[in-house]
């Protein structure tokens, strides 16, 4: 039960926009990908030229970094 909790405390979400054809460049951080994804809709009604994309990170670890 300790594996699950830590592994989705350890998942977080990054918000990107893209700038142009190549850059994409991150807006924000969220827990959930649900408060993600409201984020983006919120977005889209002032910038809707951008696309977006929802990212899903881990934080690392000393451990997993091999220290």
């Amino acid at each position: 039960m300790a594996a699950i909790i830590y592994t989705t405390l350890n998942k977080f979400y990054k918000v990107q926009h893209q700038m142009n054809n190549l850059c994409w460049t991150g807006d924000t951080f969220f827990r959930r990908k649900a408060d993600a994804q409201k984020y983006i809709e919120q977005k889209k009604k002032i910038f809707d030229s951008y696309p977006f994309r929802i990212v899903e990170c881990t934080f690392s670890t000393l451990k997993s970094l091999g220290f």
